[in-house]
Protein backbone atom coordinates (compact mmCIF):
# COMPACT_ATOMS: atom_id res chain seq x y z
CA UNK A 1 0.00 0.00 0.00
CA UNK A 2 2.80 2.62 0.33
CA UNK A 3 4.94 1.55 -2.05
CA UNK A 4 1.62 2.12 -4.25
CA UNK A 5 0.87 5.38 -2.11
CA UNK A 6 4.64 6.40 -3.04
CA UNK A 7 4.05 6.00 -7.05
CA UNK A 8 0.34 7.41 -7.12
CA UNK A 9 2.14 10.95 -5.22
CA UNK A 10 5.67 10.14 -7.82
CA UNK A 11 3.94 10.44 -10.54
CA UNK A 12 0.74 12.64 -10.09
CA UNK A 13 1.57 14.31 -6.93
CA UNK A 14 2.51 17.90 -8.73
CA UNK A 15 -1.10 17.86 -10.57
CA UNK A 16 -2.70 18.48 -6.45
CA UNK A 17 -0.22 21.11 -5.85
CA UNK A 18 -1.30 24.85 -6.50
CA UNK A 19 1.04 26.38 -9.38
CA UNK A 20 2.67 29.59 -9.82
CA UNK A 21 0.52 31.80 -11.85
CA UNK A 22 2.42 33.26 -14.79
CA UNK A 23 2.22 36.43 -15.53
CA UNK A 24 -0.74 36.77 -18.25
CA UNK A 25 -0.03 37.42 -22.02
CA UNK A 26 -1.62 40.31 -23.48
CA UNK A 27 -3.83 39.78 -26.21
CA UNK A 28 -7.92 38.20 -26.76
CA UNK A 29 -8.51 35.11 -24.55
CA UNK A 30 -11.28 32.23 -25.18
CA UNK A 31 -12.19 29.02 -23.84
CA UNK A 32 -12.40 25.86 -25.58
CA UNK A 33 -14.59 22.67 -24.98
CA UNK A 34 -13.79 19.14 -26.64
CA UNK A 35 -15.91 16.33 -26.23
CA UNK A 36 -16.39 12.55 -27.58
CA UNK A 37 -20.57 12.94 -27.22
CA UNK A 38 -20.68 8.85 -27.79
CA UNK A 39 -22.07 7.95 -30.87
CA UNK A 40 -25.15 6.40 -29.24
CA UNK A 41 -25.45 8.93 -26.34
CA UNK A 42 -29.01 10.32 -26.83
CA UNK A 43 -29.69 12.46 -23.51
CA UNK A 44 -29.38 15.78 -25.47
CA UNK A 45 -30.72 17.95 -22.20
CA UNK A 46 -27.70 16.79 -20.34
CA UNK A 47 -25.04 17.69 -23.03
CA UNK A 48 -26.99 21.35 -23.47
CA UNK A 49 -26.51 21.93 -19.63
CA UNK A 50 -22.69 20.66 -19.82
CA UNK A 51 -22.20 23.43 -23.35
CA UNK A 52 -24.20 25.97 -21.51
CA UNK A 53 -22.32 25.72 -18.09
CA UNK A 54 -19.21 25.95 -19.48
CA UNK A 55 -19.86 28.89 -22.16
CA UNK A 56 -16.94 27.96 -24.38
CA UNK A 57 -16.64 30.04 -27.25
CA UNK A 58 -15.57 27.09 -29.24
CA UNK A 59 -16.91 23.68 -29.34
CA UNK A 60 -15.31 20.69 -30.89
CA UNK A 61 -17.31 17.26 -30.82
CA UNK A 62 -16.10 13.81 -31.80
CA UNK A 63 -18.93 10.97 -32.46
CA UNK A 64 -21.33 13.33 -33.71
CA UNK A 65 -24.30 11.09 -34.53
CA UNK A 66 -27.01 12.81 -36.73
CA UNK A 67 -29.63 13.50 -34.22
CA UNK A 68 -27.50 14.98 -31.41
CA UNK A 69 -26.54 17.37 -34.28
CA UNK A 70 -29.94 18.29 -35.30
CA UNK A 71 -30.74 18.66 -31.43
CA UNK A 72 -27.61 21.06 -30.78
CA UNK A 73 -28.35 22.72 -34.02
CA UNK A 74 -31.58 23.77 -33.13
CA UNK A 75 -31.00 24.75 -29.64
CA UNK A 76 -27.58 26.26 -30.11
CA UNK A 77 -28.58 28.55 -33.19
CA UNK A 78 -28.47 31.74 -30.98
CA UNK A 79 -25.38 31.13 -28.89
CA UNK A 80 -23.48 29.70 -31.57
CA UNK A 81 -24.40 31.32 -34.81
CA UNK A 82 -21.17 29.80 -36.70
CA UNK A 83 -20.95 26.18 -37.19
CA UNK A 84 -19.72 23.57 -39.56
CA UNK A 85 -21.30 19.85 -38.81
CA UNK A 86 -20.31 16.52 -40.58
CA UNK A 87 -22.54 14.05 -38.75
CA UNK A 88 -22.28 10.54 -39.09
CA UNK A 89 -21.58 7.24 -36.34
CA UNK A 90 -18.61 6.85 -34.62
CA UNK A 91 -17.16 8.65 -37.41
CA UNK A 92 -19.09 12.11 -36.97
CA UNK A 93 -17.61 15.17 -36.34
CA UNK A 94 -18.26 19.19 -35.70
CA UNK A 95 -17.73 22.44 -34.57
CA UNK A 96 -19.92 24.90 -32.93
CA UNK A 97 -18.49 28.81 -32.52
CA UNK A 98 -19.30 32.03 -31.09
CA UNK A 99 -16.45 33.46 -33.75
CA UNK A 100 -17.05 33.82 -37.65
CA UNK A 101 -15.32 30.86 -39.26
CA UNK A 102 -13.34 31.97 -42.45
CA UNK A 103 -12.69 28.90 -43.44
CA UNK A 104 -13.32 24.98 -42.75
CA UNK A 105 -11.99 21.37 -45.05
CA UNK A 106 -11.72 18.06 -44.25
CA UNK A 107 -8.69 16.57 -43.53
CA UNK A 108 -8.20 12.27 -43.57
CA UNK A 109 -5.39 11.07 -41.23
CA UNK A 110 -5.84 7.62 -42.54
CA UNK A 111 -7.78 6.43 -45.68
CA UNK A 112 -9.89 4.31 -42.71
CA UNK A 113 -10.13 6.31 -40.05
CA UNK A 114 -12.56 8.86 -38.71
CA UNK A 115 -12.08 11.95 -40.47
CA UNK A 116 -10.54 15.24 -38.84
CA UNK A 117 -11.61 19.10 -39.42
CA UNK A 118 -9.64 22.60 -40.04
CA UNK A 119 -10.94 25.20 -38.93
CA UNK A 120 -9.95 28.69 -38.95
CA UNK A 121 -11.66 31.34 -37.16
CA UNK A 122 -12.23 35.60 -36.81
CA UNK A 123 -11.38 35.85 -33.42
CA UNK A 124 -10.71 39.23 -32.20
CA UNK A 125 -7.43 41.02 -33.13
CA UNK A 126 -6.91 38.44 -35.71
CA UNK A 127 -6.90 34.32 -36.52
CA UNK A 128 -7.14 31.42 -35.19
CA UNK A 129 -6.91 28.18 -36.48
CA UNK A 130 -8.45 24.70 -34.60
CA UNK A 131 -8.00 21.18 -35.71
CA UNK A 132 -10.61 18.46 -34.07
CA UNK A 133 -9.40 15.30 -34.45
CA UNK A 134 -10.19 11.45 -33.53
CA UNK A 135 -7.88 9.14 -33.87
CA UNK A 136 -8.36 5.40 -34.22
CA UNK A 137 -8.50 3.33 -30.89
CA UNK A 138 -6.41 0.68 -30.34
CA UNK A 139 -7.11 -2.96 -31.05
CA UNK A 140 -7.54 -4.93 -28.13
CA UNK A 141 -8.41 -9.05 -27.96
CA UNK A 142 -9.91 -10.77 -24.70
CA UNK A 143 -9.85 -14.74 -23.59
CA UNK A 144 -11.66 -15.97 -21.08
CA UNK A 145 -8.99 -18.00 -19.16
CA UNK A 146 -9.34 -20.12 -16.04
CA UNK A 147 -9.12 -17.21 -13.81
CA UNK A 148 -12.36 -15.48 -13.00
CA UNK A 149 -12.27 -12.60 -15.80
CA UNK A 150 -10.87 -12.28 -19.23
CA UNK A 151 -7.42 -11.51 -19.91
CA UNK A 152 -6.29 -9.10 -22.99
CA UNK A 153 -4.57 -11.42 -25.50
CA UNK A 154 -3.93 -8.93 -28.00
CA UNK A 155 -3.28 -5.67 -28.66
CA UNK A 156 -2.24 -3.85 -31.75
CA UNK A 157 -1.38 0.00 -31.87
CA UNK A 158 -0.89 0.36 -35.20
CA UNK A 159 -3.12 2.19 -37.40
CA UNK A 160 -3.60 4.87 -34.41
CA UNK A 161 0.24 5.77 -34.53
CA UNK A 162 0.34 5.77 -38.20
CA UNK A 163 -2.26 8.15 -37.84
CA UNK A 164 -0.66 10.13 -34.85
CA UNK A 165 2.53 10.21 -37.72
CA UNK A 166 0.19 11.81 -39.92
CA UNK A 167 -1.28 13.93 -37.35
CA UNK A 168 2.41 15.38 -36.56
CA UNK A 169 3.28 16.15 -39.95
CA UNK A 170 -0.01 18.27 -40.71
CA UNK A 171 -0.17 20.43 -37.50
CA UNK A 172 3.74 20.85 -38.38
CA UNK A 173 2.34 23.03 -41.63
CA UNK A 174 -1.02 24.40 -40.25
CA UNK A 175 -0.48 28.16 -39.36
CA UNK A 176 0.00 29.58 -36.03
CA UNK A 177 -2.04 30.35 -33.73
CA UNK A 178 -3.31 26.75 -33.55
CA UNK A 179 -5.34 25.04 -31.37
CA UNK A 180 -5.79 20.91 -31.70
CA UNK A 181 -8.22 19.16 -29.65
CA UNK A 182 -9.96 15.73 -29.73
CA UNK A 183 -9.92 12.37 -28.51
CA UNK A 184 -6.66 11.78 -29.44
CA UNK A 185 -6.93 7.39 -27.90
CA UNK A 186 -3.19 8.29 -26.37
CA UNK A 187 -2.59 7.84 -22.64
CA UNK A 188 -0.30 10.31 -21.23
CA UNK A 189 1.90 8.43 -20.18
CA UNK A 190 2.16 7.22 -23.62
CA UNK A 191 5.34 7.66 -26.09
CA UNK A 192 3.06 9.08 -28.62
CA UNK A 193 1.74 11.62 -26.03
CA UNK A 194 5.46 12.37 -25.07
CA UNK A 195 5.86 13.03 -28.87
CA UNK A 196 2.37 15.35 -29.42
CA UNK A 197 2.87 17.45 -26.01
CA UNK A 198 6.37 18.06 -26.93
CA UNK A 199 5.40 19.69 -30.37
CA UNK A 200 1.93 20.72 -28.43
CA UNK A 201 2.31 21.90 -25.19
CA UNK A 202 -1.65 20.08 -23.71
CA UNK A 203 -3.25 22.73 -21.77
CA UNK A 204 -4.30 20.44 -18.84
CA UNK A 205 -0.74 19.58 -18.30
CA UNK A 206 0.38 22.76 -17.95
CA UNK A 207 -2.05 24.38 -15.56
CA UNK A 208 -4.56 21.88 -14.88
CA UNK A 209 -5.94 20.15 -11.23
CA UNK A 210 -6.36 17.00 -10.41
CA UNK A 211 -5.40 13.73 -12.35
CA UNK A 212 -8.11 15.07 -15.29
CA UNK A 213 -9.36 11.52 -16.55
CA UNK A 214 -11.89 11.80 -18.89
CA UNK A 215 -12.53 8.14 -19.91
CA UNK A 216 -13.84 5.80 -19.31
CA UNK A 217 -16.90 7.58 -17.75
CA UNK A 218 -19.12 4.48 -17.57
CA UNK A 219 -16.34 2.78 -15.27
CA UNK A 220 -15.88 0.19 -18.30
CA UNK A 221 -13.10 -0.60 -20.90
CA UNK A 222 -15.56 -1.24 -24.00
CA UNK A 223 -13.58 -4.43 -24.87
CA UNK A 224 -13.73 -5.48 -21.46
CA UNK A 225 -15.88 -8.82 -20.62
CA UNK A 226 -17.02 -10.50 -17.25
CA UNK A 227 -15.31 -9.95 -13.55
CA UNK A 228 -12.71 -7.45 -14.94
CA UNK A 229 -15.16 -4.76 -16.22
CA UNK A 230 -17.74 -5.11 -13.38
CA UNK A 231 -14.91 -4.78 -11.06
CA UNK A 232 -13.78 -1.50 -13.05
CA UNK A 233 -17.27 -0.21 -13.25
CA UNK A 234 -17.22 1.34 -9.64
CA UNK A 235 -14.21 2.68 -10.51
CA UNK A 236 -14.54 5.60 -13.16
CA UNK A 237 -12.13 7.64 -15.47
CA UNK A 238 -8.76 5.70 -15.51
CA UNK A 239 -6.76 7.38 -18.59
CA UNK A 240 -6.79 10.94 -19.65
CA UNK A 241 -6.89 10.90 -23.68
CA UNK A 242 -8.49 13.73 -24.64
CA UNK A 243 -6.52 17.12 -24.53
CA UNK A 244 -6.81 20.63 -25.78
CA UNK A 245 -3.26 21.33 -27.26
CA UNK A 246 -2.03 24.50 -28.29
CA UNK A 247 1.05 26.48 -29.93
CA UNK A 248 3.67 28.51 -28.54
CA UNK A 249 1.51 31.63 -29.62
CA UNK A 250 -0.90 30.59 -27.18
CA UNK A 251 -0.79 30.56 -23.16
CA UNK A 252 -2.85 28.41 -21.16
CA UNK A 253 -4.85 29.98 -18.39
CA UNK A 254 -7.13 27.34 -17.00
CA UNK A 255 -8.10 23.94 -17.76
CA UNK A 256 -10.61 21.66 -16.51
CA UNK A 257 -12.62 18.04 -16.94
CA UNK A 258 -16.46 19.03 -16.93
CA UNK A 259 -19.36 17.23 -15.68
CA UNK A 260 -20.78 13.59 -17.23
CA UNK A 261 -22.99 14.15 -20.47
CA UNK A 262 -24.50 10.58 -21.21
CA UNK A 263 -20.68 9.79 -23.01
CA UNK A 264 -18.33 7.40 -21.79
CA UNK A 265 -16.02 10.17 -22.45
CA UNK A 266 -15.70 13.53 -19.97
CA UNK A 267 -15.41 17.13 -21.84
CA UNK A 268 -12.33 18.86 -21.21
CA UNK A 269 -12.34 22.80 -21.37
CA UNK A 270 -9.39 25.11 -21.36
CA UNK A 271 -9.23 29.02 -20.92
CA UNK A 272 -6.39 30.07 -23.90
CA UNK A 273 -4.93 33.85 -24.91
CA UNK A 274 -3.56 34.87 -27.87
CA UNK A 275 -0.35 36.44 -27.64
CA UNK A 276 0.92 36.51 -31.29
CA UNK A 277 -2.94 36.03 -33.27
CA UNK A 278 -2.48 35.51 -37.21
CA UNK A 279 -3.14 38.75 -39.29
Amino acid sequence: MAIGGTLFFGTFGYRFIPRQTAPRPDGPSFTVLSHNLLATNRNLTRVLAVIRSESADLIALQELDTPMARGLERQLADEYPYRVLRPGWADGIGVFSRFPIRSARPLSLSPAGHPAQVVAFEVPGGVLTLLNVHLQRPEVAWRRSWLPFSVPTHYDADERDRELATLLRETASLPRPLVVVGDFNLPERSVGYIQLSGQLPDAFGEVGYGLGHTFPQFGTFPSGQGWLSRRIRSVGPLLRIDYVLHSAEITALSAHVAAPTGSDHRPVVARLVVSDPAP
